[in-house]
């Protein structure tokens, strides 16, 4: 782990980015540990204060996928970089769900 002040990742984005990672093992944790995932150690692991650069993913106690930063460096982005594209559409679950069930794509 290295301390996040040392990546260069502003306070804001370092948030941000643990927020999506505490979102994703909350809205998927059952299916994480399904395949064997630790979501509990894997978020007891972490604080806001590290940042990792280099990780094994486990399930079934076995190594299923290895992650590595090997280059950070700032870039400016377009000020629309992350917008929605042409068309998005927002949908509720209900509507995520009842489409599913109508077979619609």
């Amino acid at each position: 782990m290295t301390p996040t002040e040392a990546t260069g990742i502003s306070v804001e984005d370092d948030e941000t980015l643990w927020n999506l990672t505490r979102l994703m093992v909350e809205l998927f944790g059952d299916e994480l540990t399904a395949i064997g995932a630790d979501t509990a150690a894997f978020l007891q692991g972490y604080s806001s204060l590290q940042f990792p650069v280099r990780m094994a993913l486990y399930a079934n106690g076995k190594i299923s996928s290895r992650f590595q930063i090997i280059k950070i460096r700032q870039k400016s982005l377009a000020a629309g970089a992350f917008d929605p594209p042409a068309g998005y559409q927002t949908l509720t679950l209900l509507g995520i769900i009842q489409q599913g069930i109508r077979g619609n794509p």
